[in-house]
């Protein structure tokens, strides 16, 4: 027997038509206008126009060639995910508003498309651990810091103050005082400190003595390296002023010469005086300069 294969049907390439109106009945509340909502609120695509509908926040499709408008629709919580879009006898209240096509379809396209690229530009956020603080050791672990005599004493007489057994208030059955390890222990850190205190003290003044010879070397040192770095900079300096005055001197003597005819004009005594002062300054540049070398 036989059996006929049923033909496979091919997916069509032509865009879908717009739902027809299903019901008769309008919802009394104003017209929406596709304007006023925001663009990824709406879409515009070919067979798909719907809408986020503003009552209940639920997608819906917009039906109807002449007069489009929302379908009817419900979003109660009776519903479960298997039943379907009209299961519920309560619709919203949004159901069968008029719907006003006055949004631009390239333009929706465009802003679309420009909030995709923003979308997929973005990047996670670097995640910055906070560096872990170990945790604050306790008090008998804490190393103490360095004991002095003073401090061993005040320990041990405030012990005593406080400790009965210390203070001989309190004996035992057979009436003898009775011993304290807590003092025992502070009077022998005490006596410890008391027998290493001059040490201490004589290992503080070398200490201090080092320091101000430190300091007194340096200070010895200064003037003889202040000396060192102008000795260094003073053959530079020379060599300036040098330069300098010869300049001086050499632009005095072309004032001085008459350029027509090569000769000298006669000087009066302030201008005598002048070139008398720039000539021995040069001498004594010089003279510094070969008594250096």
């Amino acid at each position: 027997m036989s059996t006929k294969t049923q033909p496979t049907p091919q997916a069509s390439h032509k865009p879908r038509r717009r739902l027809r109106v299903r019901t008769r009945s309008t919802s009394g509340q104003p017209p929406l206008r596709l304007s006023t909502l925001p663009f990824h609120q709406i879409n515009l695509l070919p067979g798909e126009l719907s809408l986020l509908c503003p009552t209940c926040s639920t997608w819906c499709p917009v039906s109807g060639v002449a007069a489009p408008k929302l379908v009817p629709h419900s979003n109660c919580r009776c519903r479960t995910p298997k039943d379907g879009p009209h299961s519920c006898p309560h619709n919203c209240d949004g159901s069968d508003r008029r719907v006003i096509l006055d949004a631009d379809p390239e333009e929706w396209g465009r802003k679309t498309a420009e909030a995709a690229a923003s979308v997929a530009a973005r990047r996670a956020t670097a995640v910055r651990r906070k560096p872990k603080t170990p945790p604050t050791p306790p008090l008998n672990r804490v190393a103490p810091g360095p004991r002095t005599a003073a401090g061993a004493h005040k320990a041990y007489d405030l012990h005593r103050r406080r400790c009965a057994a210390c203070s001989k208030r309190v004996r035992d059955q057979h009436g003898k005082p009775l011993t304290c390890a807590d003092g025992r222990r502070l009077g022998q850190i005490y006596v410890l400190i008391q027998q290493d205190e001059p040490e201490r003290r004589k290992a503080a003044a070398r200490l201090e003595q080092e320091a101000r010879r430190a300091e007194w070397e340096r200070a010895r040192s200064l003037p003889s390296r202040r000396a060192a770095e102008v000795a260094r900079y003073v053959p530079a300096v020379t060599r300036a002023d040098e330069r300098r005055v010869r300049d001086e001197l050499d632009a005095t003597l072309l004032e001085l010469q008459d350029h027509k005819t090569g000769q000298y004009r006669k000087l009066d005594r302030f201008e005598r005086a002048a070139l008398d002062a720039r000539i021995g300054a040069l001498f004594e540049v010089l003279r510094r300069e070969a008594a250096r070398t």
